[in-house]
């Protein structure tokens, strides 16, 4: 993300609530909130040479930490019937995540 300073003067830096994901949604957000332009530029790539740490870490923890940001973005930007309404997805949504996973680890071993 490429951002003026007077942009993070304005509405300050990104929430640290957020640990892996939304935070540059939220960001976006609050700065389309203040009357910036937000653009998003497709050709532009970045390549991660040695950024793999987050993979090393178990498949059920990183969806939960994706689903905790999710919860926050939701809490924080939408109505509140939103975030509840999502609220019991959770659950289900990382059973699936379970059973994919262990659909993945079957066929690996077949």
């Amino acid at each position: 993300m490429l951002i003026r300073r007077e942009l993070v003067n304005k509405i300050g830096l990104l929430d640290e609530n957020f640990f892996a994901w939304f935070e540059e949604v939220d960001y976006c957000l609050r700065a389309k909130r203040a009357g910036y332009q937000v653009m998003y530029l497709a050709e532009a790539e970045i390549v991660h040479q040695l950024g793999a740490s987050f993979d090393q870490s178990h498949w059920l923890k990183k969806q939960w930490v994706f689903d905790q940001s999710l919860l926050h973005y939701f809490w924080k930007n939408k109505p509140s019937w939103q975030f509840f309404l999502l609220l019991p997805l959770i659950p289900v949504n990382l059973a699936l995540t379970s059973l994919y996973a262990l659909f993945l680890q079957y066929k690996s071993n077949a």
